[in-house]
């Protein structure tokens, strides 16, 4: 139900007799009511539930139950006790007008009934109820009104009782904060200091004893700079003036340098720094606390040192050369001109070291050769481990590729003399790529795909030789990927057609059998022969496919013989019989 009443009210009419309600119904809307009509007693309490009713007319005498029941079903319901109730009725005992007003009706109008009358009693009714919800709702607003300033009151008193007690806890606070940072000051691990402007020491906590040695009246008036490593001093004046001279940035820096300690030697400290400002914001000083970082200085050294260098043979790795290399490009392209060379070199047989002499053989001969080849080049050329059993040498600011040849013919010279390792001579040999840095590479795999490329050239034609990499090897590789990635496809789509020569005995002139020849039928290039693609098929593994595909054709070419030779021949048959 709603709680005010709408500008236009709703009246609910209960009776089972269709002309009263009608004619009750009709009269309430020309008074300008908004009406709700129902016969029975259950719809009547279905449509107070369900929509806002602001006054019912009930009559008594109902089919499914009498209006007492509806009106004492209605008050006891809370969403529809307030709903004001006026019986419409034919009884005109002095104990039924006792029993509506008992179960909650407002009023009793007796039938037959005068529509002036009821439209009185309506409006009284209707007003009666404005002025109690008004009424109410003037209440209602007093009490949230009351209830308020008492809140407000509350609220003000547990505030000047906080405020009492604040001012209380502030007084103690500053009796023993001197106290309590002065024991931090004195047992933290960390140094903490205080500068002036200048960056000399005013503080330094009793933790400067434990950590680099001085006792803290040492270094009062002193600054930073004072015990800095030679080699910080200048990086450290420029990070910590920085933020001295300008407000603009008040965010705390932290800067990691080197720090000479009472014994002499140094530690690496991360201090973190930052400004102090006054009331009016200007710089008074600033306050660092240090800490010593020299083991995961050490350690972070370490960890870039193995992350560029290989694991064996402490040689530069693939990654380190690769900076190198970009390093070197961007220098060619600056100048236009030839600026180094490189050379891949790959140890012929060194799987017949490990499968012979072990792993651990292996490693050794390995650092062996490690040495010999720092040993052919100059101080400012790399020599760095590619993996497995590939090097890779770097030549800087060489003139010409006479220059990186004789270092191959210097590395090919030096591994050709015996090599012993673990009371073992062991004899090996390379096979080496060269290829000279120009300005027209782009990138270091560039550079790497092209050597390789060399490398592969020099151990397909015979291992222990070098080859210099040229445009027409380049050429060939995208050739023989293409070449292999058709024949990939052509295993697919089954482009292998079978071609049989027959074997002929020459003495007798008897046919002996065929020999299957396999040919492909490449869609664009027509027949390519045996000799163009049968290597490459048995490097790649792809030569099984292909046998497969043509094993099937001469089954199935065989059994095509077999069928015609048996149909040939039951012919031939038949015709002897038929003559016979």
């Amino acid at each position: 139900m709603s709680t005010i009443c709408s500008p236009k009210p709703v009246i609910l009419v209960v009776d089972d007799i269709p002309d009263n309600l009608h004619l009750l119904t009709r009269e309430l809307s020309a008074q300008g009511y908004e009406t709700r009509g129902v016969l029975t007693g259950t719809m009547a309490l279905t449509v107070a539930r369900s929509t806002p009713i602001d006054l019912i007319l009930l009559d008594i005498m109902l089919p499914d139950m009498d209006g007492y029941t509806v009106c004492q079903t209605l008050k006891a319901d809370p969403a529809t006790s307030a709903i004001p109730v006026i019986f419409l009725s034919a009884l005109d005992e002095a104990l039924d007008k006792v029993k509506a007003f008992t179960v909650g009706g407002v009023d009793y109008v007796t039938k037959p009934f005068k529509t002036i009358e009821v439209m009185a009693r309506v409006g009284t009714q209707l007003s009666l109820r404005q002025a109690q919800l008004q009424l109410q709702q003037f209440n209602q607003e007093l009490e949230k009104q009351v209830q308020q300033r008492t809140y407000e009151l509350g609220t003000a008193n547990q505030s000047l009782q906080a405020e009492i007690q604040v001012r209380r806890q502030v007084e103690q606070d500053l009796r023993n904060s001197e106290l309590r940072y002065r024991l931090i000051a004195d047992h933290m691990g960390d140094l903490v200091c205080l500068h002036n402007p200048d960056g000399q020491f005013l503080y330094v906590s009793p933790s400067v004893q434990t950590l680099l040695g001085y006792a803290p009246e040492v270094l009062i008036g002193k600054s930073i700079a004072d015990f800095c490593h030679p080699d910080d001093v200048e990086y450290v004046q420029i990070h910590f003036q920085a933020p001295l001279e300008s407000t603009e940035s008040i965010k705390p820096i932290t800067i990691c340098y080197r720090f000479r300690c009472q014994s002499k030697r140094y530690l690496w400290l991360e201090t973190l720094a930052k400004p102090v400002l006054d009331e009016a914001g200007q710089i008074t000083g600033m306050v660092t606390s240090s800490r010593d970082v020299t083991s995961r200085v050490k350690i972070e050294k370490q960890l870039r040192h193995d992350s560029l260098h290989d694991a064996l043979t402490h040689l530069p790795n693939r990654d380190w050369l690769a900076k190198r290399l970009e390093l070197e490009i961007v220098q060619c392209q600056r100048y236009s001109q030839t600026c180094f060379g490189l050379l891949m070199i790959d140890l012929d047989r060194f799987k017949a070291v490990n499968d012979s002499l072990g792993h651990l053989t292996g490693d050794k001969l390995l650092i062996a050769v490690s040495s010999l080849l720092k040993g052919c080049v100059r101080d400012v050329d790399m020599v760095s481990r590619w993996g497995g059993d590939e090097f890779v040498i770097f030549l800087d600011q060489i003139a010409d590729l006479k220059e990186a040849i004789q270092v191959a013919e210097r590395i090919k010279t030096v591994l050709e003399s015996p090599i012993e390792v673990d009371g073992k001579i062991i004899f090996t040999s390379a096979s080496i790529g060269i290829l000279m840095g120009n300005s027209a590479y782009k990138n270091s795999n560039e550079i790497f795909r092209d050597v390789d490329i060399a490398l592969y050239r020099a151990k397909a034609l015979g291992r222990n030789r070098y080859e210099i990499f040229g445009l027409e090897m380049y050429q060939e590789a995208i050739a023989l990927l293409n070449l292999e990635n058709d024949l990939r496809l052509a295993i697919q789509q089954q482009q292998f057609v079978t071609y049989y020569q027959p074997i002929v005995s020459l003495p007798t002139q008897a046919l002996l059998g065929f020999e299957a020849l396999v040919r492909w039928r490449h869609p664009s290039r027509g027949l390519i022969m045996p000799g163009d693609f049968i290597d490459l098929a048995e490097d790649t593994g792809l030569i099984k496919a292909i046998g497969s595909q043509i094993l099937r054709q001469v089954c199935e070419t065989i059994k095509q013989w077999e069928t015609t030779l048996r149909t040939v021949f039951e012919g031939w048959i038949g015709e002897k019989l038929s003559t016979a």
